[in-house]
């Protein structure tokens, strides 16, 4: 358990963040584009440090390892669903320096960009900032679970408890701080998050003898012969119980991985209206500091395989005989007959804490069960009967890390959490600021009066996805609910808007709105729909919207189409748009589009090979390496001389002569 040290070194932490925010509090408030981008000044490296981390959190740190403890490698197929940021392949080629390009804050107002300043812009973006809203509520709700079910391993405190103290300090940092705060800490904590992956990284290679030993190991602990492959392969097999696995909705992998390609397709070219890229101060550093995030992500993976091989290693000893998981989840289950899974976690935290407040006869049963050391060995055990696998992360550091580095690890965990927080509350306070409360209901206001709004929000936010939390069962669950609906909702309406001319502000408001009802109606009454049902069943109706707004009304004004394309100079269907502009223009636009669309594929090669190669090395699978490194070699050498060496100084197209005063005689 913790020691006086551990606990010495997360208050010293917490403390440090709230005094950071303290100092940084006067620079935000210098003003909007201070406090929801840092004046557009900070470098590149800082905003790639800051993407790295915000990408890495505890609680997707949990799931993802809780899947390669069950299938080994394999499971960074899974992760095609959004755990391996696939859209950062789009963001790094293209979407990420065409939205930097438009010089606005916020994703909603750049609606306004893009349809003009007429009422289909304002539903554009008012609906855009409302429903934006939604996906982060799911965040938190994400964070939620995960952050309360990890820390509820190490504090004698319910997983709510333990999620509601972590929100509440993050939520005053961020209120603080602004974006000033969210990229200084995140830059910090991305550093803290790279030793400590590289730690247990090596600390799990040591253990290993070869790759037959873990493959042995795996098959013995979870019953999955070939564990250790890293191909994809049509089917698998994951844990069994009686009625089955909660996990067999991926038993075809081959399925699962191409329709998880399709979704992160659409939601990457939908991609882009990040802070980030806003703040970015041209395009070759949106280029640079993507590079920077896929390279500094890449190792949470031989992290994460590390871990999931620690707990094979600690499973198999905690459990000689692995029929008592079963035994006691029933004991638990039988005690308390109306629980559900909802409750497993808060129900078991609660009888390790606190045993003396619990039945003597339940202890009594438990101590039969699995021995003496039976409160080491509940939190293991998983509500269905077998091992919890969203557990092992907690129950390996609890386990391998010696305390004074428990408490450095812990720390570590909280800042990945804290990094991914500050900056989703960050950007869905600039929504209601900017887009809703500036917009509709203040456009006087001052700033010191928006930044008041900025630290309501931040609250209201945070308690409504804390509360939206406690309504799932287990973190994957939560994350499957935020992919496939929620963000399906968002990402589904604004596909359109950068490859299609004819789309207009009505068609976002539309397919926004269809989505976002969608996604409510899809939670309410099709809860148990798979993660296929979920993001066709939302995304057919959004984009049903989408379409029927947008041809019942009027295309947007041609000068406006016409300074846009200008200015973001996307590819796609822009044949009536591309006439007004000069053969030079054309082709310089061509030119720079064909080479990043070309890029697209060695992207995906470099990221997926990128975090497939370590985990390989980890658990000693060196044959893999013979095809996975030709493979990474040429991945590179493409983005090097397609990509990398073509990178352009920023152009001001818009403000170059075109042909419209000739067409308009």
């Amino acid at each position: 358990m913790l020691t006086p040290l551990d606990y010495t070194i997360i208050v010293v932490y917490s403390l440090i963040l709230v005094v950071m925010g303290a100092l940084l509090a006067k620079k935000a408030a210098g003003g909007l584009e201070e406090y929801f981008l840092g004046g557009r000044k900070l470098p590149w490296y800082f905003l790639g440090c800051s993407g790295m981390a915000s990408w890495f959190d505890v609680t997707g740190t949990m799931v993802i390892t809780s899947f390669l403890f069950m299938i080994g490698p394999k499971a960074l197929f899974i992760g095609f669903r959004g755990d391996a940021v696939l859209i950062l392949i789009f963001l790094l080629c293209f979407t990420g320096k065409w939205h930097r390009r438009s010089g606005v804050l916020t994703g909603a107002e750049w609606m306004q960009f893009r349809f003009g300043q007429g009422r289909d812009a304002d539903a554009a973006r008012l609906l855009t900032a409302v429903v934006a809203i939604l996906p982060v509520i799911g965040l938190i709700a994400y964070l939620m679970k995960g952050t309360g079910l990890f820390l509820s391993m190490f504090f004698p405190f319910p997983p709510e408890v333990c999620a509601g103290v972590l929100i509440a300090i993050a939520v005053v940092y961020t209120m603080m701080s602004g974006f000033y705060g969210v990229v200084i800490s995140d830059v910090i904590q991305s550093l803290l998050i790279f030793v400590s992956a590289l730690v247990l990284g090596v600390v799990a290679f040591t253990l290993i003898d070869g790759i037959e030993s873990v493959s042995a190991l795996a098959n013995s602990v979870n019953g999955v012969s070939d564990w250790a492959g890293s191909l994809p392969q049509m089917e698998i097999t994951f844990p069994q119980t009686a009625n089955g696995s909660e996990y067999d909705v991926y038993r075809f992998l081959g399925l699962a991985m191409g329709f998880f390609l399709l979704q992160q397709t659409v939601f990457g070219l939908a991609s882009g209206a990040d802070p980030k890229y806003f703040a970015s101060r041209s395009d070759k550093d949106v280029g640079k500091l993507n590079l920077l995030i896929s390279g500094m992500i890449a190792i949470r993976w031989p992290m994460m395989i590390g871990l999931a091989v620690l707990g094979l290693f600690l499973v198999n000893d905690t459990f000689e005989d692995r029929t008592v998981i079963a035994e006691a989840a029933q004991t638990v289950r039988a005690y308390y007959p109306d629980m559900d899974k909802t409750s497993w976690h808060s129900t078991t935290t609660q009888l390790i804490a606190h045993p003396d407040e619990a039945d003597p006869t339940l202890i009594s049963n438990l101590e039969t069960v699995l021995g003496e050391e039976w409160r080491a060995k509940l939190p293991l055990v998983g509500y269905e009967g077998i091992t919890d696998p969203e557990r092992i992360l907690p129950a390996v550091i609890l386990s391998y890390v010696p305390a004074g580095l428990l408490g450095v690890i812990l720390v570590t965990a909280l800042a990945a959490t804290m990094s991914t927080f500050d900056s989703t509350l960050n950007a869905a306070s600039s929504f209601v600021v900017k887009d809703i409360y500036q917009r509709w209901m203040r456009p006087k206001a001052g700033d010191k009066e928006l930044i008041r709004v900025a630290w309501i929000t931040t609250v209201a936010v945070a308690i409504v996805g804390f509360i939206a939390g406690l309504n799932f069962s287990s973190i994957n669950h939560v994350w499957d609910w935020v992919l496939m609906s929620l963000m399906t909702g968002l990402f589904v309406p604004n596909f359109l808007r950068l490859y299609w001319w004819r789309m207009n502000g009505w068609g976002v408001a539309f397919g926004m709105a269809f989505g976002a009802v969608a996604a409510i109606s899809q939670t309410i009454f099709f809860p148990d729909f798979p993660y296929w049902g979920k993001f066709l069943y939302v995304a057919i109706i959004a984009f049903t919207g989408t379409i029927g707004g947008c041809l019942i009304t009027k295309p947007t004004e041609m000068d406006t189409l016409v300074h846009f394309y200008k200015k973001t100079r996307p590819f796609g269907f822009w044949g009536p748009v591309r006439k007004y502009l000069l053969e030079e223009q054309l082709s310089y636009i061509d030119s720079e589009n064909t080479r990043d669309v070309i890029s697209v594929p060695f992207a995906f090669f470099y990221q997926v090979m990128l975090f497939l190669i370590p985990m390989q090395i980890i658990i000693h699978s060196f044959t893999s390496l013979y095809w996975s490194l030709p493979i990474f070699v040429v991945a590179c050498l493409g983005m090097y001389f397609i990509w990398y060496k073509n990178q352009r100084p920023d152009r001001d197209m818009e403000n170059e002569p075109d042909l419209r005063a000739s067409h308009n005689r």
